[in-house]
């Protein structure tokens, strides 16, 4: 019997528990315990993404590049949680989350060389929607008189990875959909809607380090979009290759 499959269920069912549990501790300061929970649920989504892997024998360069971009997240998860006033740990976090998005890029690029051989690594019109995305955000940073200091070029360099990583994310799965792929719903419930919650994570995450919006109820968008994103982009590995 293989039980992998058990195993991913295990792991998104246990999500709903210890989420909550992290956004409990985590309010209205990170501390040791809320560092212990979030690397559970952070644990978690790579637990998912390799029962994906066994339970689909899915050992695809589409399957690595996912569970790297996972891997990288998980580091990200915890340098951005380390309790210290030392601006490196922030660094090493926010450098692992865009290696991250790089991977995703990979593994969504993975995909479209196999089914769309023809397709170019960038369309006009894929160029222009994350040129669009970019001025978005910056457009939202300068009428909001966000506090980027120093670091608002790397930022808008994070800007410019995560919008490639949406785009090719939704651009995949419009492909797919057009070529009328058994693997649209699929694609379209994992690889889709997990790019879009974590923009709308991130999105959420920047308004809360450097705009004037800091709520509970905020920060529990920004965790639940998270994390849900990352179980269905892990999940995607049960069919994709």
């Amino acid at each position: 019997m293989n039980l992998f499959p058990v195993l991913y269920v295990m792991c998104f069912v246990a999500q709903f528990a210890f989420v909550p549990l992290f956004l409990k501790y985590y309010w209205p300061v990170k501390c040791k315990t809320s560092l212990m929970y979030k690397m559970i649920c952070a644990s978690l989504y790579l637990i998912a993404a390799v029962s994906c892997m066994k339970a689909a024998d899915n050992f695809s360069p589409f399957a690595k590049y996912m569970l790297t971009a996972l891997i990288v997240g998980w580091f990200g998860d915890l340098f951005l949680h380390i309790i210290s006033e030392k601006k490196v740990y922030f660094a090493i976090g926010f450098l692992s989350f865009m290696t991250g998005h790089v991977f995703f890029v990979l593994a969504f690029l993975n995909v479209q060389k196999n089914m769309f051989p023809t397709a170019p690594v960038f369309a006009a019109g894929e160029i222009i929607a994350i040129v669009l995305i970019f001025a978005g955000f910056a457009a939202y940073a300068v009428i909001t008189k966000m506090k980027l200091g120093v670091i608002g070029i790397a930022i808008g360099v994070y800007a410019v990875v995560i919008s490639s990583m949406f785009v090719k994310g939704v651009s995949l799965c419009t492909r797919l959909f057009i070529s009328g792929s058994t693997l649209t719903a699929w694609s379209l419930a994992t690889v889709g809607i997990g790019a879009i919650l974590f923009v709308m994570s991130d999105a959420t995450l920047a308004e809360m380090l450097f705009g004037s919006h800091k709520s509970r109820l905020l920060r529990i968008f920004n965790i639940t979009t998270y994390f849900a994103g990352q179980m269905l982009l892990a999940s995607s590995i049960l069919v994709l290759s």
